[in-house]
């Protein structure tokens, strides 16, 4: 288990129901970058998965399966 996979669980388990949009790679927010709107893993768009939680509706974790990227 990753360290971000083992913090996202003992976050969850102190009562925080915590989104999460994992992507392979080492950058920690693509948010104000290009890439924002191309990242997609797991056939779910970033932007869009950011519009839906924006927009209160529910939306599942994403989490790359070859995080290596």
């Amino acid at each position: 288990m990753s360290l971000i996979d083992a913090n996202e669980v003992l976050i969850e388990a102190g009562g925080v129901d915590l989104l999460s949009y994992i992507a392979p790679g080492t950058d920690h927010t693509v948010l104000s970058w290009p890439e924002f709107y191309t990242e997609t893993v797991e056939g779910t768009s970033l932007a869009t998965w950011v519009t839906d939680v924006i927009a209160d509706r529910p939306v599942a974790d994403v989490h790359c399966v070859n995080c290596q990227g």
